[in-house]
């Protein structure tokens, strides 16, 4: 099995988009490991039986993100690592440490996050690539250990999805994931250096990405302030430091707003299918 076990996707991808692009990459599946729900992994494997569609998370644990695969149930955010991974486990899954030095939202693997159980561990992230630490380190860090690696594309859109893979023996999830754990892995990588014109469409992007947003309440474009302010979301009340936020004051956090969409996508698409008006 050709796989990418670390891909994001949106309700905004299309189906056929997204089966061409399997296509064109000769891939035969993927990890689905959206943020803060699994449904919409369960919703693509439905429709997409002729591919392996893993059904993933990228866990928000305390200490920084955790990819959980092969789950069938939503693992909570904001737990340990180690219950975190404790959780997947309990429903057969596996547990892969992404962008171990990446720092920002990373489980760095020192101190007490060096004997964590992790099945594999990400030594190669496509998105990573151009800052050339996190992926060098963790090549030198688990270089001589026994834990099995992978390379992933951690592809936030369409295009990027495949541009790092792992062959993996099997025909089945079960088999697959066997096989993972047992380490029979090969990896594949494409590079992205750090060139000038790469430079300057992220630090582009980082600065103006939040106005393509708009809240989930008002509708209104997000905009940027230079210190973080205190948000409370209005759906479930926790609160978050942000510089991202609405104009008009409004909170809502990603949790409660991508659980907020997905119901009302379903519906449409439900809707669409039984020939129902939209």
């Amino acid at each position: 099995m050709r796989l990418d076990l670390h891909v994001h996707l949106k309700r905004s991808h299309s189906l056929e988009h997204l089966r061409s692009t399997l296509q064109k990459r000769r891939l035969d599946g993927i990890a689905i490991t959206n943020f803060w729900n699994i449904s919409y992994a369960k919703w693509v494997r439905e429709r997409l039986p002729e591919y392996l569609i893993l059904v993933g998370k990228e866990v928000v644990s305390s200490k920084g993100h955790i990819l959980a695969i092969g789950i069938d149930e939503n693992i909570p955010d904001f737990k340990s690592p180690r219950e975190t991974i404790d959780r997947v486990h309990d429903q057969g899954g596996i547990a892969i440490l992404p962008h171990p030095f990446l720092i920002y939202n990373s489980v760095v693997p020192a101190g007490e996050n060096s004997s964590l159980p992790f099945d594999a561990v990400e030594i190669f992230n496509y998105r990573a690539a151009p800052f050339l630490w996190p992926n060098g380190l963790a090549a030198l860090r688990f270089a001589f250990t026994s834990l099995p690696r992978v390379a992933n594309s951690d592809a936030k859109d369409i295009v990027s999805i495949g541009s790092c893979y792992n062959d993996i023996p099997g025909t089945t999830a079960a088999e697959v994931l066997a096989n993972l754990r047992a380490g029979q892995i090969t990896r594949h990588t494409e590079m992205v250096w750090p060139t000038p014109r790469w430079a300057f469409n992220f630090l582009h992007l980082y600065l103006t990405h939040h106005k393509s947003s708009n809240c989930a309440i008002c509708g209104a474009v997000f905009k940027r302030t230079v210190f973080k302010k205190t948000i409370t979301c209005e759906v479930c009340g926790k609160t978050r430091r942000r510089r991202i936020i609405c104009p008009n004051g409004h909170g809502m956090c990603k949790a409660c707003r991508t659980e907020r969409d997905f119901k009302q996508e379903n519906l449409r698409q439900y809707r669409s299918e039984m020939g129902l008006e939209v």
